[in-house]
């Protein structure tokens, strides 16, 4: 059923062809053949290897009177797990010299596309203005990519740019779904966007309404105390950097026009170009793509 949905299952294209034969790359639930072969010792077998004391994190967000209560309440609570060391994550392994692309045939109402380049990770203090930069460009109703692809040429219904990271890999990448016969002029106009931006940088107006977009929609993401210990707790159990939203907003401020054009520079290269997409096409079709 999930691979009859091309919205969503365009998602796990794109990352298996970034990643490919490696956990980056593989499905989290796995294949068909997989998972009817589990057997309930390998549950077993992975619990006793994953849940460690040195591999938990424990937040609370609410209403705590005190702090000698809670700790105990979690003592108690947590004293049976086991301790010792976790298996370490495979690092991801990234090799590419010229554009990919895959193409995924199906008889569908429109074509699903994901197309953009590798990018900055967790680790990376590069990922705050890239992640100003996907939102200058697709990030929202007043983007440059919304504007081009769906209100001016109306090639798409939706159409968005965002930045993903993981804790060592992430990407930029432009989702939409467009008219079949008009996929080609879709994928065009956006490398045409990127090759723009790369080459003439971005306005600070549009800065400026980017971070304050970034900033606001944050805080509002912030609103219950689910939202607010999953924001911290992350970020603990990630080894992120930790910054209170106050910090945050500041760090968002912070970003100038010279690190956003930056990064432009630094990730729209053909060698980091990548293409998934669902649709009545051949992997033929696409094969020639660059940033002009």
């Amino acid at each position: 059923m999930y691979r009859d949905t091309p919205i969503q299952y365009i998602s796990d294209c794109w990352e298996d062809l970034l990643y490919g034969d490696q956990p980056a790359g593989w499905d989290i639930i796995g294949t068909k053949k997989n998972i009817k072969t589990f057997q309930r010792s390998q549950f077993l077998n992975y619990l006793k290897s994953h849940y460690l004391a040195s591999n938990i994190v424990i937040g609370v967000a609410g209403d705590i009177k005190t702090i000698s209560n809670l700790e105990k309440r979690v003592e108690t609570s947590f004293r049976g797990i086991k301790e010792g060391l976790a298996k370490a994550k495979s690092g991801v392994k990234e090799s590419q010299e010229k554009p990919k692309n895959l193409i995924q045939f199906k008889k569908t109402d429109q074509s699903h596309l994901y197309l953009g380049v590798r990018g900055y990770s967790q680790q990376d203090e590069e990922r705050y203005p890239q992640k100003v930069l996907a939102t200058l460009l697709g990030g929202n109703m007043s983007s440059r990519l919304f504007d081009l692809i769906r209100e001016k040429n109306g090639l798409a219904y939706y159409i968005q740019a965002r930045a993903e990271t993981y804790t060592d890999t992430g990407f930029l990448v432009t989702r939409a779904g467009v008219r079949n016969d008009k996929a080609a002029m879709a994928i065009e106009l956006i490398l045409q966007e990127y090759g723009r931006i790369k080459k003439e940088g971005a306005k600070e107006k549009e800065i400026v309404q980017a971070k304050e977009y970034i900033k606001g929609t944050f805080l509002l993401s912030l609103e219950s105390s689910e939202a607010i210990i999953n924001y911290y707790a992350q970020r603990e159990l990630l080894g992120m950097d930790f910054l209170t939203p106050r910090e945050f907003c500041s760090r968002i401020d912070q970003i100038t026009k010279e690190e956003v054009d930056q990064v432009a520079r630094d990730i729209f290269q053909n060698k980091n170009l990548n293409l998934a997409l669902i649709g009545p096409y051949r992997q033929k079709d696409f094969e020639k793509i660059s940033i002009s």
